[in-house]
């Protein structure tokens, strides 16, 4: 699993519409507006769920991605999580840092 942890405005969504584009993994978000919203830029192109669809899905995808990580914990967990741990790979294949350095 990757994190992509970068400040607002920097193309984070647009990432990973084009990963799900291209790998044909749905998104998942917290909310039905969220929902809607990624569904209105990508023509439904992709498949997103929102987390009370994918909790009661019976036959879940193998990949996922997760747009607004925060979003969908606390949707998960009906708290905010003030602090998470994980080992990531680089960010580095995605451009991020030269992306960055472009702002």
């Amino acid at each position: 699993m990757e994190i992509l942890n970068n400040p607002r405005g920097t193309g984070k969504t647009t990432i990973i519409v084009n990963k799900a584009i291209k790998t044909g993994y749905p998104i998942l978000v917290g909310t039905e507006c969220q929902k809607h919203f990624l569904e209105s830029i990508t023509k439904k192109y992709i498949k997103v769920y929102t987390v009370e669809e994918f909790i009661y899905m019976k036959e879940k995808p193998k990949h996922i991605l997760i747009d607004e990580l925060p979003c969908v914990l606390y949707e998960l967990l009906e708290t905010d999580v003030e602090l998470a741990t994980m080992t990531s790979k680089s960010l580095e294949m995605y451009d991020i840092v030269n992306k960055i350095k472009r702002l």
